[in-house]
């Protein structure tokens, strides 16, 4: 197939430096894949990289400064999608995919004519998904499929109603390739995100300070939630001497903090599209321990792969019990289950079903 992937405008796939973006990294990752299996990619967006399939930049918009915010940035990429589609049906391609609606979709509604190229937008969390139902009833969606990244985040878009069906799931993949299996951790316990109440750390401090354990923080705190940080997290890290705050780290820096830990704790709220830190923790080997709700119950497999809690009052005893999970089998789960190879044969099929008329 002659497949279009759409990157970034603004930002260099896979990795823009002191910018985390997993949804631009994994349309790379699955570009390479597809291009590796046969297909004729066309990357569209700017990369530092050489790949080995097509890319189109479109070219640079005068006046755009580095320091852009981000609403200009949605501007520029809007801007520059607009002319990836008319080069999308100029080239006759099978398909395009797509990860961020507040780009694609107005630029849809711009594009002068008949679309004759299926697009596929990928919805990596709930934000995205009423984005695209508020796009949708805009600006119409013609020609539009989406693909969710975990059957919770189907199922949350079905209980909204039906507007995104047809509803395809692919689930994140990471690059096993890149991260470093650990067979004998350090003595901590990692925690690794956004500090936001959502993410659970107040309860991370709460569990190590009944147990005892190191636990190592990593993660930038956020400028809307100042007053959580403040009144949640300060207090107790001030408080517990086996705590360690490393504050923003690279992505690299983050995998490795979660490779060399006994178990990653991630006391979210349940509400995570996918939670990627979560596979690839596992990749290196390390368990996790989280709840049982939403797409942990897709991505942890109770005793096998880490723990899933009831009750966040159970952490203090699951960590007990970390030592008991087999590392190599962590590392099999995520090569068999949610590797990029995996994820790809997926939105494969999703895009041969669309391409062909099958939907």
């Amino acid at each position: 197939m002659k497949i279009g992937i759409f990157g970034s405008a603004t930002l260099n796939a896979p990795y823009t430096p002191g910018k985390i973006n997993a949804s631009l990294k994994l349309c790379y990752e699955l570009a390479e894949w597809l291009q590796s299996n046969g297909h004729d990619v066309r990357f569209l967006g700017i990369t530092d990289r050489e790949p080995e399939f097509h890319v189109e930049t479109f070219g640079t918009l005068p006046g755009v400064s580095a320091d852009a915010t981000n609403e200009e940035k949605l501007q520029i990429d809007s801007i520059i999608f607009e002319r990836a589609l008319a080069y999308v049906e100029r080239e006759k391609l099978d398909v395009v995919l797509g990860w961020d609606p507040r780009v694609v979709l107005p630029a849809i509604a711009q594009y002068p004519g008949k679309r004759s190229v299926p697009l596929v937008m990928s919805l990596h969390d709930r934000t995205s998904v009423q984005q695209a139902r508020q796009l949708c009833e805009a600006h119409g969606r013609e020609e539009v499929y989406f693909v969710t990244n975990s059957k919770d985040m189907q199922a949350y878009c079905r209980s909204l109603g039906d507007e995104l069906e047809p509803l395809f799931v692919a689930t994140n993949g990471v690059n096993v390739h890149e991260i470093t299996f650990v067979k004998q951790p350090k003595e901590y316990i990692a925690w690794v995100g956004r500090i936001v109440p959502s993410k659970g750390l107040h309860h991370a401090l709460d569990a190590v300070s009944t147990v005892g354990m190191q636990l190592k923080v990593a993660g930038p705190s956020s400028p809307n939630h100042e007053a959580y940080f403040a009144r949640e997290i300060e207090p107790r890290l001030k408080a517990l001497p086996n705590v360690e705050y490393l504050g923003r780290v690279t992505q690299e820096d983050a995998i490795t903090l979660m490779a060399n830990a006994q178990a990653l704790l991630f006391p979210s709220d349940g509400l995570e599209p996918f939670g990627m830190v979560v596979v690839e923790a596992m990749a290196a080997g390390t368990p996790v321990i989280g709840p049982r709700m939403g797409a942990f119950l897709e991505t942890i497999v109770h005793g096998e792969s880490g723990y899933l809690y009831n009750d966040v009052s159970e952490i203090p005893q699951l960590l007990s019990h970390v030592a008991k999970i087999s590392r190599t089998f962590c590392r099999a789960y995520v090569e068999e289950h949610f590797s990029t190879a995996t994820m790809a044969r997926k939105y494969e099929l999703c895009f041969r079903e669309i391409a062909t008329g099958k939907v």
